[in-house]
């Protein structure tokens, strides 16, 4: 099941895969909760407040906080949102094969 790559660079692949995973759903949490997401955003004192607070009210990591901070609000309409989610699933498949491969070595 070796296709040439590196166990390094399966990781790499891997550990990159999760991460945008990780993204994408704090992206999916901020867009299926908006209005609350603004006014989380709105009302904290300045963007590290904003994280803070992003991070307690919806669990996020800091990388998950940052992420939903640094959205174009514009980005949240159901189009994108469905296109994001699409993705999610492809990363995930992406991940599991990641896995697979790495467990056969």
């Amino acid at each position: 099941m070796t296709s040439g790559r590196s166990v390094n660079d399966v990781r790499d692949q891997l550990r990159n895969a999760q991460d945008h995973i990780q993204v994408i759903e704090a992206i999916l949490v901020a867009a299926n909760d908006a209005h609350e997401v603004l006014d989380v955003v709105l009302l904290a004192s300045g963007r590290p407040a904003a994280r803070r607070a992003l991070e307690e009210r919806y669990g996020l990591t800091e990388m998950q906080a940052t992420a939903v901070l640094d959205l174009q609000v514009g980005r949240l309409n159901a189009v994108d949102v469905a296109e994001l989610e699409r993705h999610r699933q492809e990363l995930v498949e992406r991940v599991a094969t990641l896995t697979a491969e790495l467990a056969a070595r």
